[in-house]
């Protein structure tokens, strides 16, 4: 599947890899190779491939499971992504669950700082004070303008 920064490379003698092709498969037997299919596919199944893609890159798992679900996402036309992606994310925020924040922080990161600002106001808004301090430390990347386009959290 191709992303706008990277190929990823299917290994069909790994679990994970075969999973995603057959989920992938399970929409559009091309949408792995054209993933701007995802505009042809009747929203509501565009955004089940989008949550299942979210989930897969944000819930805590395998890296690969996590690798496979950006890549997923990244390859889809950013402007979809962007019509759909805060609804779909929104069930997954509910849980307030500093991972899936912080995984979500690096998605938005690589696609939108608009969905990073959003996503960092929410967070000052969320009862848990770990969530709070992430949307702060968000905002103040954003307002720097010596910082690096890609933010990463895996070494916090």
């Amino acid at each position: 599947m191709k992303t706008s920064n990277t190929t990823i490379e299917l290994n069909l003698e790994c679990g994970y890899d075969i999973n995603f092709r057959r989920f992938l498969n399970s929409y559009h037997p091309d949408l792995l190779v054209c993933p701007e299919l995802i505009e042809q596919i009747e929203v509501m199944k565009g955004r089940e491939i989008l949550l299942e893609l979210m989930e897969l890159a944000c819930q805590c798992q395998n890296i690969r499971n996590i690798e496979l679900g950006r890549a997923g996402i990244w390859a889809l036309p950013k402007n979809w992504v962007l019509d759909h992606i805060e609804e779909v994310a929104e069930s997954m925020l509910q849980q307030n669950d500093e991972w899936e924040y912080l995984r979500l922080f690096e998605v938005y990161w690589h696609i939108d700082e608009s969905l990073v600002k959003s996503l960092a106001m929410r967070c000052l808004d969320c009862c848990n004070s770990e969530i709070q301090e992430l949307g702060k430390d968000c905002l103040a990347k954003l307002n720097n303008q010596n910082r690096d386009k890609i933010i990463e959290y895996w070494e916090l």
